[in-house]
């Protein structure tokens, strides 16, 4: 008995690494792709890329560790088929759950470190990430500008730039309305910003001003160049504003509301602090998934490979469904009882699915 259960905790342990690793690397070399542009920004970047790259390993490990934990556990359990173990283990007595056991436990780890991962590794990489990102894309400019879409970093202020080489901007547009101050917006072919003793200014060339007066008039004044001080928007001393990816689990749960951007993404934040708490459950479910598709099928001799291939779309629908929960919570709060539910629901349906279908095979297996 002992030397079965070596057998198949080995197996699963394996599989587990060959499949983790797979994945990884190939989400790696996404992530490579997507943070090429980082590299070729500027010329001395390319140790910030790599960091970027390496600081990216944990979210990926943490999104993909579910589905690796179903491919490694149908991986074993089908080997364990194909060389007889699970058969003889049945002959010995050994009962379902005795061999859905390893499994179970390989989830249980993968689950605690996903749980980690979530709570500790991935938002101290990404706020980690976040200052490398802007470092080398001139701090200041990374952090006010996003090409090719409106950024609001303060209360009262919109800037947008078509295109951005370092901290020059390409077609900017800056909207000023501020409380208590005329609302005015600022067109301009380029701009460049820069610090000044310590203060952010955006210098604007070849463009022009409008401002709405009170009695509904407009004010157009053209400029070849204008300078706008974004001290007055309280960015003097501009901190790195993390996304919800960036942030520890208390951050995510009990936000400083006192902040405007947290105050205005409440619900998202919340959405997934839920979700790094709950994306663990999904671990359990895929592994009993898998066990459920190969060893709670009947023993078959031309293979399991369409019933792998119906539980592999099975688990990449489970596993789009969490993305979907975790989105829709962060527009209806109640939602979030629904992210630890469905894999609660998926995990015991499964296990009652294999534990049904157990005495059906032995009854197979005594009037045969």
């Amino acid at each position: 008995m002992g030397r079965m259960q070596a057998y198949f905790t080995t197996s699963y342990g394996r599989a587990l690494m060959l499949a983790l690793g797979g994945l990884v690397l190939i989400a790696l070399l996404t992530q490579g792709l997507a943070r090429l542009g980082l590299a070729l920004e500027q010329s001395g970047a390319a140790w910030a890329y790599l960091k970027a790259v390496l600081l990216s390993a944990p979210q990926i490990i943490q999104l993909i560790l579910p589905l690796t934990v179903f491919a490694a556990c149908a991986f074993a359990a089908n080997q364990s088929l194909v060389d007889q173990e699970a058969i003889v283990a049945r002959a010995v007595g050994q009962g379902p759950w005795a061999l859905a056991a390893p499994a179970l436990r390989i989830a249980v780890i993968c689950a605690l470190a996903q749980l980690a991962i979530g709570l500790f590794a991935q938002p101290a990489a990404f706020s980690e990430l976040r200052r490398t990102i802007l470092g080398a894309r001139a701090g200041l400019v990374g952090a006010l500008v996003e090409p090719g879409a409106f950024v609001s970093p303060a209360p009262g202020l919109a800037i947008y730039a078509r295109e951005q080489t370092g901290t020059r901007l390409e077609g900017v547009f800056l909207s000023d309305a501020r409380p208590g101050a005329v609302p005015s917006l600022h067109r301009a072919e380029s701009g460049l910003l820069l610090t000044v003793k310590g203060a952010p200014i955006l210098v604007l060339f070849d463009g022009e001003t409008r401002r709405f007066l009170p009695d509904g008039s407009i004010d157009t004044v053209k400029f070849g160049q204008n300078r706008v001080p974004l001290d007055d928007f309280g960015l003097a001393d501009f901190d790195v504003l993390f996304k919800a990816s960036d942030r520890f689990a208390v951050d995510l749960l009990a936000p400083d509301l006192d902040h405007y951007w947290n105050a205005q993404n409440r619900d998202a934040l919340a959405a997934e602090g839920h979700a790094r708490l709950s994306g663990p459950l999904w671990c359990l479910a895929m592994a009993m998934l898998a066990v459920l598709a190969i060893l709670g099928a009947e023993p078959s001799r031309t293979g399991y490979g369409q019933r792998i291939a119906v539980a592999a779309l099975a688990a990449v629908t489970m596993r789009a469904f969490a993305f979907a929960l975790q989105s829709f919570a962060g527009e209806v709060r109640f939602a979030n009882a629904l992210q630890y539910a469905a894999p609660l629901f998926c995990l015991g349906g499964f296990a009652l699915l294999y534990w049904s279908a157990a005495p059906r095979r032995r009854r197979r297996a005594i009037a045969a």
